[in-house]
């Protein structure tokens, strides 16, 4: 689907703060609530609006201890099996499958180190992962699902 000016600036209103109202979008780009509640139904029906949600931060929570971990898969084992075992881990935020020298990049969050730990531990325990690489994130300087200027 090709999207045109008007689509971008819905989707850039909408990632700045997804409850706002079709009739608050209609005023800021100047077009009728109608026109805007149209396009965000196409662009849900289309894929390109996945869900609207919140972003919650993890800090205020207690939830100051961020993990990466690198996964190194053995050679001739089932990728997509140890996919599916990663993916049951509750704690893991984001799984990436990637090339170059590892498989797998899960970000992860903790309370405490003793709660990292056991997320360390639960994710060197997946049969086949073969090397676990971790890092703690110290600070998140920029995170977006999707930058708004490559709308532009």
């Amino acid at each position: 689907m090709e999207i045109d000016k008007l689509d971008k600036g819905i989707l850039g209103l909408l990632q700045a703060d997804s409850r706002l109202s079709s009739r608050k979008i209609a005023e800021y780009l100047e077009v009728s609530p109608t026109t805007v509640s149209e396009r965000i139904k196409v662009l849900k029906n289309n894929g390109i609006i996945k869900r609207f949600t919140i972003q919650i931060n993890p800090d205020t929570l207690g939830m100051n201890c961020s993990l990466l971990l690198m996964l190194k898969v053995a050679p001739g084992r089932d990728i997509e099996a140890v996919e599916k075992e990663l993916a049951k881990i509750k704690e893991a935020c984001y799984i990436y499958r990637i090339t170059g020298e590892h498989n797998f990049v899960v970000i992860s969050r903790a309370k405490d180190r003793t709660q990292a730990m056991n997320i360390l531990n639960k994710v060197s325990r997946v049969e086949g992962i073969t090397d676990v690489h971790s890092s703690w994130i110290l600070e998140t300087v920029k995170e977006k699902s999707f930058p708004r200027d490559c709308l532009n």
